[in-house]
């Protein structure tokens, strides 16, 4: 079984599982299609595609119907992504590679996903997705302004679940930032560097910009204005509603060194374009970033993707500013549990100077 990538009239990527015959499995392309209708970005519908496949292959060794599966066949699936040597009938096997706890977790997600399109659109008689939840009491660390009346609140978690272990968000050390912005070829790459650093957008994000959304402002300040976008050319999709990010001057300096580079051969309203090849002057998509990443890496030696941008942007803020919904604001973040989450951390420089305040009352006499 294979996931097979279908490139639209549009430029735009689809996904789909094919069987060991070549043909696309019926219920998860029609899982695709629920998941297309109901806008979910490219990148989402990619992920639970490969993690269907899992799924397939694996109902496909244990001689399972995936009509006829139970909490326990998804129990024994989560067990062989961890172990294939707890089912005996496919400890020969090799699973798929796995990097962490949070993408077996995902891929878990996505077949009880799956199972409930599959009970709501009356394809199965049996909820098996259900069996997996359990209520539990909505406790959390933040309480909001309003905590005393839904304290009591009961949510649902998956019992289906390994535990994650915290980390802190990785950030780039400022000699990277410098490296990679002297491993770039063209202003176009420059720009885009940039522009991930000063605002903290996602990729996503920033593909779905047009350049009418740079805004040039002396008396209310420079700003980057995200807009909400059905469908466009390169595929990109933008998370959340309307908002505005504050730009530095020399940000829109560097704009429009960009936009003279691509005067000639510009074809699109999309901001960033391809600047070689036939597809020159049409919208830069995500492998083209991701291919440009690459590059930059092999130069730097040093693993280099966009979101890392988002999470030093965000760390740099919030050490500036210390105002968490403020970095909320400006990462778009729905919940500020999230953000808190993410960078309500003390960095190193600062539990080791709170431990040279501390230090004293620890020192005994000799």
């Amino acid at each position: 079984m294979r996931v097979q990538e279908v490139i639209l009239n549009n430029g735009g990527r689809r996904y789909l599982v094919l069987d060991d015959q070549g043909k696309p499995i019926q219920p998860v392309l029609q899982y695709m299609k629920y998941l297309d209708n109901t806008q979910k970005s490219p990148n989402t519908q990619r992920t639970y595609c490969y993690a269907l496949r899992d799924y397939f292959v694996f109902l496909s060794l244990t001689e399972t119907s995936y009509e006829l599966a139970n909490i326990k066949t998804i129990a024994n699936f989560l067990s062989w992504l961890v172990n294939p040597t707890l089912i005996e009938r496919v400890q020969h096997l090799i699973p798929p590679t796995l990097k962490s706890e949070k993408t077996v977790n995902l891929k878990v997600t996505a077949v009880l996903s799956f199972y409930k399109f599959l009970y709501q659109f009356e394809h199965i008689e049996y909820d098996v997705a259900q069996r997996a939840y359990v209520d539990v009491k909505g406790i959390k660390q933040y309480k909001g302004f309003l905590h005393h009346i839904t304290k009591n609140k009961r949510v649902s978690e998956s019992i289906l679940k390994l535990k994650e272990p915290k980390s802190r968000v990785e950030t780039i050390p400022d000699f990277t930032l410098q490296a990679a912005l002297g491993a770039t070829t063209n202003v176009r790459d420059f720009f885009l560097l940039r522009l991930l650093y000063e605002t903290g957008l996602r990729i996503g994000e920033i593909l779905s910009l047009h350049k009418e959304d740079i805004l040039f402002d002396l008396h209310q300040g420079h700003r980057v204005r995200l807009v909400y976008r059905k469908e466009q050319p390169n595929d990109s999709r933008q998370k959340t509603g309307l908002r505005e990010v504050h730009i530095s001057a020399n940000l829109i300096d560097l704009f429009d060194d960009y936009m003279y580079s691509i005067l000639d051969f510009d074809r699109s309203d999309s901001l960033f374009v391809k600047v070689k090849g036939k597809s020159q002057g049409l919208p830069l998509n995500y492998q083209d970033v991701m291919a440009t990443f690459k590059r930059i890496e092999g130069k730097i030696e040093y693993h280099l993707h966009p979101h890392l941008y988002r999470h030093t942007h965000a760390t740099k803020y919030y050490e500036q500013t210390k105002d968490i919904k403020i970095v909320q604001e400006r990462l778009g973040h729905k919940h500020i549990q999230t953000t808190m989450n993410l960078y309500l951390h003390p960095t190193d420089k600062e539990i080791r100077a709170q431990w040279e305040k501390a230090s004293p009352a620890f020192r005994m006499e000799e």
